[in-house]
């Protein structure tokens, strides 16, 4: 009797708490990430520069972002030619934190990292 009370109630903790933990995970990607669906796909950007040290200048820059599986994430995957500056390979990766309300946006390089949230 005394091993079936303790079953019981050991599978009842179990399941209060995989409830809990299904309540507190997300059911799917957050609604506002569908505000960054328009930057999606492949683009082009050419335009001037003009930077401290090395004057005016021109620019070419391709990328190409997409949703990275269950659509949480938006990543981009980014190439330029930046005249003087040289030329640079980069990754952002942007996404939504409901729980601050914010969107988040991260890019990364080899010389430099920039984190921005808004």
């Amino acid at each position: 009797m005394k091993r079936t009370t303790a079953i019981v109630l050991g599978l009842t903790m179990i399941l209060t708490a995989a409830a809990a933990i299904a309540q507190m995970t997300p059911s799917g990607p957050a609604p506002e990430l569908k505000k960054l669906d328009f930057m999606s796909g492949d683009w082009t950007a050419e335009g001037t520069t003009n930077s401290p040290g090395s004057g005016p200048g021109k620019f070419t820059q391709t990328s190409h972002a997409e949703w990275l599986e269950g659509n949480y994430f938006l990543v981009a995957h980014n190439e330029g030619d930046y005249g003087a500056m040289g030329k640079a390979k980069e990754l952002a990766v942007m996404g939504y934190d409901p729980h601050r309300k914010v969107y988040t946006f991260q890019q990364r390089r080899r010389s430099w990292r920039l984190d921005w949230h808004r």
